[in-house]
């Protein structure tokens, strides 16, 4: 299977759906994940199956994103949250 050579990633809209199938994806490739969402419960699991890094927040919510996440560097960043 290919290899990609990126280390670390950040999905946003992780906790279910697609988000959670992307990550699984990645996961399973060797990828360090940082699963943002807003459901703890759902993230919690999700860390449990994979091993992500969950970070619960709403990306609404400007200051508290840019608080948690500010020197953090990511190879990949899939945007998948649904705002409304």
């Amino acid at each position: 299977m290919y290899q990609i050579p990126y280390k670390t990633a950040l999905v946003t809209g992780a906790s279910s759906g697609i988000g959670a199938s992307v990550v699984k994806a990645l996961t399973d490739q060797g990828i360090t994940v940082y699963a943002l969402a807003r459901r703890a419960d759902r993230l919690n699991s999700l860390a449990e199956q994979t091993g992500v890094i969950p970070v619960v927040l709403d990306i609404c919510d400007t200051d508290k994103l840019y608080r948690q996440l500010t020197g953090l560097e990511v190879d990949i960043l899939v945007s998948n949250a649904g705002l409304g």
